[in-house]
């Protein structure tokens, strides 16, 4: 099994007592969006697990970020912001310093052959 199906597997571990619609939940979804296909960020993440981090520990940031922000009863934390607290609690640096997928190649098409009227002339004679 790979560091991505480990984290996955610890990650459920760490939620499955948690409500559906916890910010714990949220939390881990968006570490495990973070990490996607990307072996090296999954292997730093359960370095961190077995060094005691956990996703509610994370979560806990992100709330002290909220509380922090509070205006009269409501708070809210934008993605990206969580994100960044996310990528800083488990030391996966920042999205730009990750590297891009590659993108698709294209081939390009052939050059249509392009026919002028003195070719046509030509094949009249």
């Amino acid at each position: 099994m790979g560091y991505i199906e480990d984290m996955k597997a610890a990650i459920e571990k760490q939620i499955e007592k948690e409500d559906e619609f916890s910010p714990v939940r949220g939390c881990a979804m968006q570490l495990t969006d973070i990490v996607g296909n990307n072996e090296r960020l999954a292997q730093l993440v359960c370095e961190d697990f077995s060094n005691d981090h956990t996703v509610k520990d994370c979560e806990k940031k992100i709330k002290a970020f909220a509380d922090k922000h509070k205006k009269g009863n409501c708070c809210y934390v934008p993605p990206n912001i969580a994100e960044g607290i996310i990528r800083e609690y488990f030391g996966l640096g920042s999205a730009s310093e990750q590297p891009t997928a590659a993108a698709p190649t294209t081939v390009s098409a052939p050059k249509p052959k392009v026919i002028s009227f003195a070719d046509m002339l030509a094949g009249l004679e």
